[in-house]
């Protein structure tokens, strides 16, 4: 097996936020909005300007909903879990909102009946007042759809021991026909034998890269890869009275702002209760340290 360069370095924060053309898609049905009786939404109030010229508008709620309005109607979010930012869901829709490079960005896209990304983007936006396009990187918001778990795959590329450490690079590849993109950090969840969580064990994000260099999306064609690692301690903690470490049996992977679970066998020993998980890039080795 390779040796992984890099595999231990230091980790940054992130923010995502993808987009595709905006006026190719119809928005969904606008849900109910509450009736009078109710009253009205208040909270914190920011209006957006898209890049297909339209605007909307989400009040951001002191019960952590999201009251959208565009083109006229009306939608009311719930918060969700996501890698980065604040993502908010409802029936048939999804806004994405992030703080990058100075500005906030935002992204609207369409979700099915079952509330899963179907990989079509609505709108592309920033907070009102804020440029479109970032003069420091032009390119810091993806161009492609999310990628949805099913259409990827899990696959083990490497790796490494050493030290009472174990390393491992992990990649999810675009099986699909379409091009789409992934940033952030993928869910991990170790799995036993029988299939059910490890839930002594937990993941946390593993520093990587440069704390002032912002993560860029990765962009998958058809068969790319984007590339990830994971990392752990083989040693039990006998000051914290751990004499037995768990063996699990696979691993359980959500790609960034996913819920469908790509699975790989595989066995490991886990001391200390935790795995470190690392944001996806690009390239299969880090990027050495200078």
């Amino acid at each position: 097996m390779k040796r992984t360069a890099g595999l231990w370095a230091a980790v940054s924060s992130l923010a995502l936020v993808t987009a595709c053309s905006p006026d190719r898609r119809d928005p969904p049905e606008p849900v109910e909005a509450p009736s009078p009786g109710e009253g009205a939404v208040t909270g914190v109030s920011i209006a957006y300007d898209c890049e297909s010229g339209k605007s909307l508008s989400v009040i951001y709620a002191k019960d952590r909903t999201a009251a959208l309005t565009y083109e006229g109607e009306s939608y009311r979010l719930r918060p969700v879990s996501s890698g980065s930012g604040a993502r908010y869901a409802g029936p048939g829709l999804e806004w994405w909102s992030a703080n990058r490079d100075g500005r906030e960005e935002g992204r609207l896209s369409r979700l099915d009946a079952e509330g899963r990304p179907q990989g079509i983007e609505l709108e592309r936006c920033v907070r009102k007042g804020q440029p479109l396009t970032p003069a420091s990187n032009p390119q810091s918001m993806a161009k492609a759809p999310a990628c949805a778990g099913p259409q990827l795959a899990l696959e083990i590329e490497q790796s490494d021991a050493g030290a009472g450490n174990r390393g491992m690079i992990l990649s999810l590849r675009n099986a699909g026909t379409e091009t789409c993109s992934i940033t952030g950090y993928p869910g991990v969840t170790l799995m036993n034998e029988e299939g059910r969580p490890v839930v002594s064990v937990r993941a946390d994000p593993w520093m990587q890269g440069d704390p002032a260099e912002p993560p860029h999306p990765v962009e998958l064609a058809a068969g790319g890869k984007a590339y990830f690692d994971i990392g752990w301690n083989v040693v039990p903690h006998e000051s914290e009275g751990e004499t037995r470490c768990p063996v699990t049996e696979g691993l359980r992977v959500t790609a960034p702002g996913d819920t469908a679970p790509l699975t790989q066998q595989t066995e490991m020993t886990v001391c200390g209760g935790r795995i470190k998980v690392g944001q996806v890039r690009a390239t299969e080795n880090p990027t050495p340290a200078n």
